[in-house]
């Protein structure tokens, strides 16, 4: 081989070589550029994560929250209603003695009848003994003439 054979043949090479470096380059470029873009995924996917996680968190507290409301109304529930047949019983008493003493026209205490405040006139009791009489004839009357929430 002569020395200008050796010359194209170096020169073949290294144009050869650089063209392999160009297309290394280019390709190191492009899969950087896959990787960078991997990475941004991969960072919001686990932001997504994170998210999930505070929000599966949040949903957790907010879920106790509400059960623990649904307990609290549950026992308010409870106590209503404890106070209203309290307040049913009571006012079962102060009907059944103002029907013995309606039955026996016998003077009523003021005591017996007042005790939450109620006005003292004789037209309230007349109002009453009426309602109880609809209530003898008819047990299912006291709720529909709201005696039940009579005060």
């Amino acid at each position: 081989m002569t020395a200008e054979q050796r010359a194209k043949v170096d020169d073949a090479t290294i144009k050869s070589l650089t063209a392999a470096i160009k297309y290394a380059h280019s390709e190191c470029n492009a899969t950087r550029g896959v990787v960078e873009h991997l990475q941004e995924r991969i960072a919001y996917y686990q932001n997504l994560q994170l998210e999930w996680h505070d929000s599966h968190d949040q949903m957790a507290r907010q879920q106790l929250r509400l059960e623990q409301q649904l307990q609290q109304l549950r026992a308010d529930s409870c106590h209503a209603d404890m106070a209203y047949h309290a307040r049913v019983s009571e006012l079962e008493g102060q009907l059944e003695k103002f029907l013995r003493a309606d039955e026996d026209d016998s003077p009523v205490e003021e005591d017996d009848l007042c005790d939450d405040g109620c006005q003292d006139s004789r037209g309230d009791y007349e109002a009453l003994s009426n309602k109880l009489r609809m209530q003898a004839d008819d047990p299912l009357a006291l709720g529909r003439i709201g005696l039940h929430t009579w005060p």
